[in-house]
């Protein structure tokens, strides 16, 4: 107004507020799930980024619009992983601690702007809302070893193998199969078999008549994971003839059920002037197989017509059946599980112990009197059944000649 110019009358020039708006994109971290193996080398967790991050204000991308600044490089920390190994059965959860900027740290400086989601193929997760706590999950895969129950025969040979180990499965807790993609390398697994003390030989033969035990140690290097399986369930039996013994332990992986044998000696005396009377003794030699270390047993006992003598808990091995006081005039057979075995005329037979029939050998020895003796020298029973008869013969006879007398009388 001072100037002399000014014109009172002329627009006046008007001075208004300038606003700017600035767009600020935030950034949203995703991150993908982890499958390691039980007690192989740990990840690096240090050189874990996000596997997508995106940038997005509102609804809008920043690969949508024009950006007026640098896009920033972030950084990452890290906790929930420690060592060098994986040592833990259970899935685990990491934590990110920090996502910076040079030296800011947006979690701590801007908590509500930094979001995460989480990717997962076992739990078929796909970009789903996640939180710096949790992150992202490591699926911990370990071994499941199976054993099962066996059979052998006391004496017999045995093999007490042990689970193929590329058939081990690996699996995480829910059970889900190890993926053909895992971030670490799979660890060697060696499972050694024990049976029980004094149960097996050196030579594989089962020298106990009792059921015994076999335990498993397995190893991943050097450690010992048997007690960790167990603990975790990854340690199973099954057994076919009981189906409720399934306890496994360290000294009990599976137990191997033992089988014996049984030999039943039959005595019978056949003919029909035979002293069924009669005893007769006998002498049975069981002899199992060298290499077993099980002594030979030898059981005498007598026998008379019908009777029998049982014999159990017997090994695998070879038998023999001897009469040992057989009478000349009787013919002595024997039969073996039903078929006649030719004894070379003599008053013993021998035979195997096998595991046909159930495990059971069945000998009858049968004592026949084809003929009268000559001699007239037997018995005192077939003596006096001889008088009888001769004595029966000879008042017939007098009868008839007495009658016929009676009629030429007449």
């Amino acid at each position: 107004p001072d100037d002399p110019a000014y014109d009172p009358d002329a627009p006046q020039p008007q001075i208004s507020e300038g606003h700017v708006t600035l767009n600020v994109f935030r950034p949203t971290l995703t991150y993908a799930d982890k499958n390691v193996y039980f007690k192989g080398n740990q990840i690096d967790v240090d050189s874990i980024v996000p596997t997508e991050i995106t940038w997005k204000c509102g609804n809008k991308q920043d690969s949508e619009v024009t950006m007026d600044t640098v896009k920033p490089t972030l950084t990452y920390t890290y906790s929930g992983v420690t060592g060098t190994t994986v040592d833990q059965t259970d899935d685990y959860t990491v934590e990110v601690t920090a996502v910076k900027n040079g030296d800011i740290d947006l979690i701590t400086t801007y908590p509500d702007e930094v979001t995460f989601k989480r990717d997962c193929t076992i739990e078929d997760l796909d970009g789903a809302d996640a939180t710096a706590e949790e992150a992202f999950k490591i699926h911990v895969y370990a071994p499941s070893v199976a054993f099962e129950d066996m059979e052998a025969y006391y004496g017999d040979t045995v093999t007490l193998a042990a689970p193929d180990t590329s058939g081990i499965t690996w699996t995480d807790g829910s059970g889900n199969a190890a993926p053909s993609a895992m971030d670490n390398t799979k660890p060697a697994v060696t499972v050694d078999i024990i049976p029980a003390s004094g149960s097996v030989n050196a030579s594989n033969y089962v020298i106990v008549k009792e059921d015994f035990n076999v335990a498993a140690t397995v190893k991943i290097g050097d450690v010992d994971i048997t007690q960790t399986l167990i603990d975790a369930g990854r340690f199973t039996r099954s057994c076919e003839t009981d189906a409720n013994h399934t306890d496994v332990s360290t000294t009990k992986a599976f137990v191997v059920h033992v089988k014996t044998l049984s030999l039943t000696v039959e005595k019978q005396i056949k003919g029909l002037m035979a002293d069924k009377t009669a005893k007769y003794n006998f002498k049975v030699t069981i002899t199992p197989a060298a290499a077993s270390g099980i002594d030979a047993t030898e059981e005498n006992f007598v026998l008379g017509d019908n009777q029998t003598n049982p014999m159990s808990d017997l090994p695998l091995g070879e038998f023999s059946v001897e009469e040992l006081d057989a009478k000349d005039d009787y013919e002595v057979s024997f039969k073996v599980n039903g078929e006649t075995v030719d004894s070379n005329d003599s008053a013993k037979v021998t035979g195997t112990l096998s595991k046909d029939n159930d495990g059971k050998t069945y000998v009858v020895v049968t004592n026949k009197l084809e003929k009268i003796p000559t001699t007239g020298i037997g018995s005192m029973a077939v003596t006096m059944s001889l008088m009888v008869v001769f004595a029966a013969l000879a008042g017939i006879a007098l009868v008839v000649i007495s009658r016929r007398r009676r009629i030429r009388n007449r």
